[in-house]
């Protein structure tokens, strides 16, 4: 349970614990690992959540905080303050979600979830207080039980939806609470990571399906499957597992973030272990197929978000780097490739963050934030200032921010080049023709005498790789000569073996070959075939 009471937050925010701003890395320092970041899109609120776990009350607090963004101040040291913090004892919190509509903050921690809402004196206060989590798990390192955590929860009009370690998601009714979920989703063998929730314009292909209450729950569990359930019934629509068709054995893809497109077409990111990070879309129906596969990273994507207006996606990659991408929902469902490339904030080589990035969250259109284990937080692209003011002027007309010194120096070269090409058309304009045949010539003769220069240049080279070839060193007539067999007869030295060789028989030192010391035939005559011995 928080430190305080449901009235309001635990205590007023002192220098000690707002942000530290590191000025060569362009970000924002926080007191404990960040798990959870999430911010309402009208650009001035985000709440954060983290800790050390059970060591917190010791050495790293498990805390939730409120936070102010102020993009366009001219002190970068105020653009990420700390407004309001709430103190959460030994207990975790790890993940933080946003309603628009309702304008509530949704916090889960252990097993229990707190709906938060932001007082006009900029405070937290907690409005619900729930428990969701009551089996057990086992734990895989002890082997006994662990009371149940509840991973995330989704407040949308009606219903509140938790999903937890039980691999269970739980569908409530709110406002109007009841202490039993009205239905759950029961298909996953392990915990749920994540869930999304359809919009809610268009539910389902069905005329009968436009209505809240038909709307369509993703979730994605550590058993490498995505479902689709109906929010009303339970009813399982539709079971996603992303095989990768390049492995030789394959096997399942670790699937993540699910997000619907449309009333029936779910994004999801797969990655192996060590990547690369695919996006596909996959259409929600009895037999799931793949509309659309495509490849954004050589590393595993770590945390994607997409903003309120379905145009803009951020992806964050376990190197601590992060790509901002446009999103053209029309385009896909005219067959087209919705994503585009628009900035990379950092490389796999040179990271924003020290450790994966945990979350990614949008505090406007096209302003996304990112928070990582490491402490840190990272407001961009498009977050600071006239950077900001660049990234929005770029996203309306279709380009990134980083390329704006390249066009300007392309523009700055074509610049000259027109007016060089300008000048020496008009030059030759105000010639006379015997000008002009002059210059004719001109040119006719220093082209004649380049290729001479050429010609010349050619035939030294051809010179001196001939020289080269003429002044290499013939064989040495010792390798010329024939070798001589095996005891041979030396006829200058009357002997077998030849000089420095000399070949004994029985008698070492005698000089002699073995057939005569054994009194056989004496040695051949002076001019003997030598061949034949």
């Amino acid at each position: 349970m928080p430190a305080t009471s449901k009235g309001g937050g635990s205590s007023s925010s002192t220098a000690s614990n707002q942000p530290l701003y590191d000025p060569q890395r362009d970000i924002y320092i926080a007191p404990y690992p960040l798990l959870g970041l999430e911010c309402c899109e009208n650009g001035r609120h985000a709440i954060s959540c983290g800790g050390g776990g059970a060591a917190g009350k010791k050495e790293i607090p498990n805390e939730i905080h409120l936070h102010a963004i102020d993009g366009s101040h001219p002190d970068k040291k105020m653009r990420f303050t700390t407004l309001d913090r709430m103190n959460m004892g030994s207990v975790l919190p790890t993940k933080v979600t946003y309603s628009a509509k309702q304008d509530l903050w949704c916090v889960s921690a252990g097993p229990k979830g707190y709906v938060l809402e932001i007082t006009e004196d900029e405070k937290m206060k907690v409005v619900h207080e729930f428990k969701s989590e009551v089996k057990p798990v086992p734990n895989r390192y002890t082997g006994g039980e662990d009371p149940g955590c509840q991973e995330l929860m989704i407040l949308c009009e009606g219903y509140l939806l938790t999903a937890g370690t039980d691999g269970v998601a739980k569908v409530w009714s709110y406002p109007d609470w009841k202490n039993t979920p009205l239905v759950e989703f029961g298909g996953h063998t392990k915990q749920i990571e994540a869930m999304d929730v359809s919009p809610d314009e268009k539910i389902y292909a069905r005329p009968r399906a436009r209505t809240a209450h038909n709307r369509l729950v993703a979730t994605v569990s550590e058993d490498r499957s995505c479902c689709v359930w109906r929010i009303d019934t339970g009813e399982q629509v539709s079971k996603i597992v992303w095989n990768d068709p390049d492995v030789q054995q394959p096997s399942p893809m670790t699937l993540k973030f699910p997000h619907f497109l449309t009333e029936d077409s779910v994004l999801l990111s797969a990655a192996g272990p060590r990547g690369p990070a695919m996006l596909g879309i996959w259409k929600a129906a009895k037999e799931p197929k793949c509309a659309i596969q495509v490849n954004t990273d050589p590393k595993p994507c770590s945390a994607l978000r997409i903003n309120l207006q379905k145009n803009r996606m951020m992806c964050g990659f376990v190197q601590g780097h992060k790509n901002l991408y446009s999103l053209d929902v029309a385009g896909y469902r005219a067959g087209l490739m919705p994503f585009k490339k628009l900035e990379m904030c950092g490389s796999a080589k040179k990271p924003i963050h020290q450790l994966a990035v945990q979350c990614v969250a949008f505090s406007g259109p096209a302003t996304a934030l990112s928070a990582s284990g490491d402490y840190t937080v990272h407001l961009g692209p498009g977050s600071a200032g006239d950077r900001g003011a660049k990234a929005g002027a770029s996203s309306t007309s279709g380009g990134t921010c980083s390329c704006g010194s390249a066009c300007c120096c392309l523009f700055l070269f074509l610049t000259f080049l027109v007016l060089f090409a300008g000048l020496f058309v008009k030059n030759v304009n105000e010639m006379s023709p015997a000008n002009l045949t002059e210059l004719a010539q001109w040119v006719e003769t220093n082209a004649v005498t380049r290729q001479q220069q050429l010609d010349d240049i050619v035939a030294e080279e051809f010179s001196e790789l001939s020289d080269a070839a003429s002044k290499k060193k013939s064989p040495g007539a010792s390798a010329q000569r024939r070798k001589k067999p095996r005891g041979y007869y030396d006829e200058d030295n009357n002997k077998r073996g030849g000089p420095g060789r000399p070949r004994t028989g029985p008698g070492k030192g005698s000089g002699r070959s073995p057939r005569s010391a054994a009194g056989g035939a004496p040695p051949p005559a002076a001019g003997h075939d030598r061949a034949e011995l």
